[in-house]
């Protein structure tokens, strides 16, 4: 589902408003669940070999993702964000660069990447970018890669609008323009070309190690059982060996994945 926006949200806008966000450095979801995202990674089996982050923001997830032994880039629509992530990251072992969207058609060959990341981007984005961004993916994925994408689960965009007393207009504060459910976001790798192995609403922080970051008492609620937890995951993952379960059916991954607020959906290219 789209929500018409008034005024509209187009290109000259929407880079306006990233750009502004960018060079503020305010804060971006990655920033926060960064950690989190990539224990979810590494247990989807997708945290090796080469990783293209899009979507980057100022570099959050792709520095945890390199700190954590992956050869990592990074790709954003904002010139600010993309230059945020060069400057973080620069001089980094396996960070292989940042760059702009126009950039990708060159740079790029088939089949490059081992696993993609696109964190909470694809609400922002209208049918025409959203078949682009999905066919690129699937032109730089090798075969039998991982594609996690993650978005808001099923929200009400009306109720989250704000009105804007200059322009006498509504809009959504953080430039989100679509609405996805588990359905709609499976139909669309499927249709693709993605095997969709789980499509669920989850908590990113019920997989974040403790950290010191700013969150909501919900957030840190969900930290503080993660913790919890990890004194278990040793056992977890021995009766996993045994049972040989896999992802993501591992108990590792199911004691933490609970119904959340944002929709997490890890897919491999078909071949």
């Amino acid at each position: 589902m789209i929500v018409r926006n008034a005024p509209d949200w187009t290109v000259e806008v929407v880079d306006r408003f990233w750009q502004e966000t960018a060079s503020r450095g305010l804060g971006y979801f990655s920033e926060y669940n960064r950690q989190g995202i990539t224990r979810v990674l590494k247990l989807a089996g997708g945290l090796g070999g080469r990783v293209l982050d899009w979507g980057c923001g100022t570099g959050a997830l792709l520095e945890t993702m390199v700190a954590a032994g992956a050869e990592g880039w990074g790709v954003d629509s904002s010139r600010a964000a993309v230059e945020a992530t060069r400057a973080r990251l620069h001089g980094r072992p396996g960070f292989g660069g940042a760059a702009g969207l126009t950039e990708l058609t060159t740079d790029f060959r088939d089949g490059f990447f081992d696993t993609v990341t696109c964190v909470e981007t694809v609400e922002h984005i209208d049918d025409a970018s959203l078949g682009e961004l999905l066919h690129s993916v699937k032109r730089m994925l090798r075969v039998g890669g991982i594609f996690l994408v993650s978005t808001p689960n099923q929200e009400d965009l009306s109720a989250a609008a704000v009105y804007c007393p200059f322009c006498d207009s509504l809009f959504h504060p953080v430039q989100h323009i679509r609405s996805w459910s588990v359905v709609a976001l499976t139909r669309v790798l499927e249709e693709t070309g993605f095997a969709v192995e789980f499509c669920q609403g989850i908590r990113f922080e019920s997989f974040q190690a403790w950290s010191p970051f700013e969150g909501s008492s919900t957030e840190v609620l969900g930290v503080l059982k993660s913790n919890l937890l990890g004194r278990l995951d040793p056992l977890l993952r021995l009766l996993d060996h045994i049972s040989r379960r896999r992802f993501p059916s591992t108990l590792e991954f199911r004691v933490r994945a609970a119904s959340g607020r944002h929709l997490c959906a890890v897919a491999r290219k078909r071949g």
